[in-house]
């Protein structure tokens, strides 16, 4: 497989963005719950919340870096042509009269 100068490919063993999101999930269910225990404000506590803090973070980091990274390496998208005078005017309500009869008794 060939890759752009400088371009990094996910390693076959790096995680994928909805591996990566399924551990942020985790992560924040963590810290929810340290953050709500009893001992949340005692130094072991408060330790282990940056811990996870600090997680969650790097996980976003690389979420944002592997949709960065497809973005780069999408293909631009399709253009679509202009319309022209006379597809303006076979699109115009004026060339439908006629063309729809509501009846009503």
């Amino acid at each position: 497989m060939l890759s752009a100068i400088g371009a990094s490919v996910p390693s076959p063993g790096s995680p994928s963005a909805a591996g990566l999101q399924a551990n942020l999930d985790r992560y924040q269910q963590e810290l929810s719950d340290c953050v709500n225990c009893a001992s949340a404000n005692t130094t072991a506590g408060k330790n282990k919340i940056l811990a996870i803090s600090n997680k969650i973070s790097q996980t976003r980091a690389r979420i944002a870096e592997i949709a960065a990274l497809k973005a780069q390496n999408a293909p631009p998208a399709a253009t679509v042509p202009e319309k022209t005078a006379n597809d303006a005017k076979k699109n115009s309500p004026s060339s439908n009269l006629g063309s729809r009869l509501d009846v009503f008794a």
